[in-house]
């Protein structure tokens, strides 16, 4: 996959840095709980295309990276499990801060971000394949239910 057009990029060096930089992020973010995966593998790809190196076709074809950037490139939506992780992840966070005693400015702020976050996610459409389950699933139930 060819990304750039043989042009001179004179801050090639500089987007290439930020591309590992948010891929270190996002490699953090699948083991610390306040960092979100998605976005910065998104941002490394792209800043990565901007490079013109060939981190952008690694990532595309990574194992466990690949995936999730398809789908967003292809369809522009998150998977429900992901929905689903975000959410708890928030809530389970806001929820530690509760219990260490977080004053009630930062449990008010966090609590505002985290549902501008949660609202932001929920607008993301969900993944075609997600949305065909449920419906399968909901003919099985009518289909019992008429029996």
């Amino acid at each position: 996959m060819s990304f750039g057009g043989g042009r001179k990029n004179r801050y090639r060096h500089l987007y290439l840095l930020l591309a590992w930089c948010c891929l270190l992020l996002a490699v953090l973010g699948a083991i610390l709980p306040l960092l979100p995966v998605t976005p910065f593998l998104l941002s490394s790809l792209w800043l990565s295309v901007k490079a013109e190196s060939g981190l952008a076709d690694w990532l595309l074809n990574h194992r466990r990276f690949g995936p999730p950037i398809r789908q967003w490139q292809r369809e522009r939506s998150l998977s429900l499990a992901t929905k689903r992780l975000v959410v708890a992840m928030l809530l389970a966070n806001w929820v530690v801060l509760l219990l260490i005693g977080a004053g009630p400015a930062v449990l008010a702020l966090t609590g505002l971000v985290f549902c501008g976050v949660i609202l932001f996610i929920c607008r993301i459409p969900t993944a075609a394949r997600d949305r065909a389950a449920g419906a399968v699933s909901n003919r099985r139930k009518l289909a019992t239910e008429q029996e």
